[in-house]
């Protein structure tokens, strides 16, 4: 029985509750009590100390303190407060230096502000220059031509303050991040320093303590100050940023003016200005203002973009160079004939392929050149195109080559006249009707030597250049411009996309034989199928730059894009899944893509990552296609995801699949699980000889549902992956590849058998693909009808020998057994005869035949007298 406590004894079970208030008010008052004593007993500037009793008061330590003069008897140990003392501050102070250091480091000067300054003092300059061209006051009455050079212009401060404003940004971001570091650790020292200065600690501590508040301040003072700086710099250059996008935004509303102008009739028709005699007034000066104004935009682009065309120069140098060292290399080139015959005709002329890539590469040189430059460099690209492509090209295409090349250097010169005036109207004209007769002239002398494709290219060329015409004389001089110029430049996207891609072509040729591709694998085995590929895709890149070009310059990009979604809206419910044109051609178009970029991965890793990790091809291709089924499993949910199928949906889809596999699917289903099992669990390899049933072959592949087995005759036998799981197989290459041949060998009666062995095993001991270990067994296994038999029984490492050193071991035995006389027995039988005709009997006597009834077959009655 348990005792009560005492309180219950007390007072009793219901006067606990009135007690709590009590016992909570004495232990306060003891807690103050203790705080006032240990107060009026501790020193100024001493640390707090703690009172550790040294045990119970004994007589011992009261009498040793009577003797010291009335000391205590209780033994006091003073321990500082946590973060007061020496090592901790010495700890804290190391951290935060190598802080500091690491902080100034980055938030030294790196010029970057120095820079943005400059470049700000250069745009804001560019800019207020360009505010006082008229042409800002003129932009919705100008040309799109005009357009396109003021852009060019602005766009020069626009990227200069973007470049300043990404570098002012990337500062301003370290810097906040160094103030987010040091207003802590300022905090936390000037903490330090004021719990310090209430503490008994010594002087030095609390000196290395205010050192280091010092160094964290004065570093947090330079950094904002670098900040301030800073933001007052982003400041100015988002000020001259939002200038410019305010005149882009006026370029684009003018733009979009301009296109709108398109179907107006902005010119008197040309015959009109022929009678009142007006074509010829004013076209010299037309000319010279025209020249005036070009030759300007050219010295401000030379001036502007003139590192761009030095570093376009020394590319087109180390072009050239690598191009005639290629030349001199590529009679020893081996491989796919037509793709050595591209490349050898670009190495032979390596000046032009270099201009071309040189040429292709403006817009990455120069970015902010006016328009004329680029009509230059329009023009000089037809130089290289006209010494690359008429090799090339049937013989009938070659005036049409040079044709189309004069009248694209006629229409970048009328481009050069300004719109609006008689004399573009007048050359506009000129351009459309002589090209057009021009051409109808090629095609009827060539009508019969062009494909059907070609002539009706060539019929739409010819229809476009009478429209141009006929809209220019009519005045309708802004749509005959764009028609011209969309015309002309499909045609020249067309011969600079062929001769480009002729030149990618050849490089790619180069590539796929240097010794840095010659590292790759895949490269040393697949060369040639690597080169078709990449011709395929460049010349699939060079028609879809085409089509874009085209589609660009009339100006359909807008009515397409339209149209596309349009077609694309369209939808139909089915419950709560709605599936639209444009969700299904996603799916479509990522199934694929997934598709391609699953065989892409499935090669990379079969040729080079497992070739280079040394395992057994059954592992490279049972990896290889594990990820290419995850990428392909990806690449389902990413096409269900774009058709709108959500999560839930798709658990009622795969609910819905799990039944019609149930049902109709079984078969499916089981093979392509009895594939990942053949993958993973590797029963049956690449390359093993297997046996299924009556069918014995070797495994050429493991597919999702079947694996191919070719047979001994060269059949190939499709067997379902749920056979080789389910059924019994003989592997016969499972652990290794060694196969026991046997052969059956029998001697005559009398000849001795250990003389047999040994002939035997010496037959055996000579030929290479025999093992030596197992060593070859001879059996004497019985006597036969006819022959001592006995088993010879070799070994050999490949199970795909052993049918032919069967017939090897055959053959040895025969000869060794010939060279020693050993007779090999024919089959004997001893024939007893009972029952027989006379007539046969007497005939293998060899007696004459008896008189009588020779077809009686009955015998004479036996009379027991001697035979005769």
């Amino acid at each position: 029985m348990s005792t009560p406590p005492l309180s219950t004894v007390i007072l009793g079970r219901s006067s606990r509750r009135s007690l709590l208030p009590l016992a909570l008010g004495v232990t306060l008052a003891s807690v103050v009590c203790v705080a006032a004593t240990a107060s009026a007993q501790r020193p100024r500037r001493r640390a707090p100390s703690a009172t550790l009793d040294a045990g119970p008061s004994d007589a011992g330590v009261s009498d040793a303190g009577a003797a010291d003069g009335g000391v205590d008897a209780a033994v006091v140990v003073r321990v500082p407060v946590p973060g007061t003392s020496a090592l901790e501050i010495a700890t804290a102070a190391d951290a935060t230096s190598a802080t500091l250091r690491s902080l100034r480091v980055v938030t030294r000067d790196n010029g970057s502000v120095a820079a943005g300054q400059s470049r700000l003092a250069a745009a804001h300059a560019q800019i207020e220059t360009l505010n006082e061209s008229p042409l800002l006051r003129q932009l919705p009455s100008l040309d799109g031509r005009t357009l396109l050079d003021v852009r060019q212009r602005w766009r020069r401060p626009e990227e200069a303050i973007d470049e300043a404003l990404s570098s002012v940004q990337d500062r301003r971001a370290s810097l906040d991040a160094a103030r987010a570091r040091l207003e802590p650790l300022s905090a936390e020292w000037t903490g330090r320093v004021e719990l310090l200065q209430r503490s008994d600690v010594p002087e030095e501590v609390l000196a290395r303590a205010v050192d280091m508040l010092e160094q964290v301040a004065t570093e947090l003072a330079s950094v904002e100050e670098r900040s301030a700086a800073v933001e007052s710099l982003h400041e100015a250059l988002s000020t001259e940023a939002l200038r410019v996008a305010s005149i882009m935004e006026q370029l684009d509303d003018a733009e979009v003016q301009s296109e709108a102008k398109l179907w107006d009739r902005g010119s008197l028709p040309l015959y009109r200005v022929l009678m009142s005699g007006g074509a010829g007034v004013g076209l010299g000066a037309q000319i010279a203002a025209a020249a005036a104004t070009h030759w300007e935009l050219l010295q401000s682009g030379l001036q502007g973009e003139a590192e761009g065309f030095a570093a376009m120069l020394v590319v087109y140098l180390l072009l050239c160079a690598t191009l005639l060292y290629q030349r001199r290399r590529s009679p020893e080139w081996e491989g796919d004939p037509d793709v050595l015959r591209l490349a050898r005709h670009v190495v032979n002329a390596p000046l032009a392929s270099a201009l071309l890539v040189v040429l292709l590469a403006t817009p990455l040189f120069a970015p902010t050149a006016p328009v004329i430059i680029y009509d230059m460099v329009f023009v000089a690209l037809l130089f290289p195109v006209l010494r690359l492509l008429p090799p090339l090209l049937p013989t009938v295409m070659g005036p049409l080559l040079y044709g189309s090349a004069v009248a694209l250097s006629f229409d970048k010169l009328t481009e050069l006249a300004p719109e609006g005036e008689s004399l573009h109207q007048l050359m506009l004209t000129a351009e459309g009707l002589v090209t057009a007769i021009w051409l109808a002239r090629w095609r009827s002398r060539n009508h019969r030597a062009l494909k059907t494709s070609h002539d009706a290219t060539v019929v739409i060329g010819i229809v476009l250049l009478t429209f141009v015409a006929l809209a220019a004389a009519l005045g309708w001089e802004a749509l005959a411009t764009m028609t011209a110029g969309a015309t002309m430049a499909s045609v020249f996207t067309a011969m600079v996309a062929f001769a480009g891609a002729l030149v990618v072509e050849a490089v790619v040729a180069f590539l796929m034989r240097s010794r840095l591709a010659l590292q790759s694998i895949s490269v040393r085995r697949h060369r040639r199928m690597l080169t078709h590929r990449i011709r395929t895709g460049v010349r699939a890149a060079a028609v879809l730059l085409w089509l874009w070009s085209t589609v660009s310059g009339f100006r359909l990009e807008e009515p397409l894009r339209e149209a596309v979604d349009s077609v694309g809206a369209l939808s139909v419910q089915t419950g709560e899944i709605r599936l639209s044109v444009g969700a299904v051609v996603a799916a479509i178009f990522i199934l694929v893509f997934v598709t391609y970029f699953a065989r892409f991965v499935r090669f990379a890793i079969e040729q080079e990552v497992m070739t280079r990790l040394d395992v057994a091809p059954d592992v490279s291709g049972s990896v290889s296609r594990l990820v290419g089924y995850f990428v392909v499993a990806i690449g389902v949910i990413a096409a269900l995801a774009a058709v709108g199928i959500e999560s839930a949906q798709l658990a009622m889809l795969a609910g819905a699949l799990s039944v019609g596999i149930g049902f109709g699917l079984q078969n499916i289903v089981s093979n392509f699980i009895s594939g990942l099992i053949l993958m993973v669990e590797r029963p049956v390899k690449l390359g093993d000889f297997i046996e299924v049933g009556a069918l014995v072959g070797e495994v050429k592949s493991i597919g999702i549902r079947a694996s191919t087995i070719e047979s001994l005759d060269g059949a190939e036998v499709i067997v379902p992956n749920a056979d080789l799981i389910s059924n019994k197989v003989v592997n016969w290459t499972l652990s290794n590849r060694s196969r026991r041949v046997s052969v059956n060998v029998g001697v005559a009666y009398g000849t001795d058998p250990h003389r047999v062995a040994t002939v035997l095993a010496e037959a055996c001991a000579h030929h290479s693909t025999i093992l030596p270990q197992p060593a070859p067994t001879i059996l004497f296994t019985g006597f036969g009808n006819s022959s001592l038999d006995f088993l010879v029984h070799c070994w050999v490492s490949e199970y795909a020998d052993h049918h032919k050193l069967r017939s090897d071991i055959t053959h040895w035995v025969h000869d060794a057994l010939y060279r020693e006389a050993i007779e090999i027995p024919f089959p004997q039988r001893d024939l007893h005869l009972r029952s027989i005709d006379e007539s046969v009997r007497q005939a293998l006597r060899g007696e004459p035949e008896r008189k009588g009834t020779p077809h009686d077959p009955k015998p004479p009655p036996d009379d027991g007298g001697a035979p005769e």
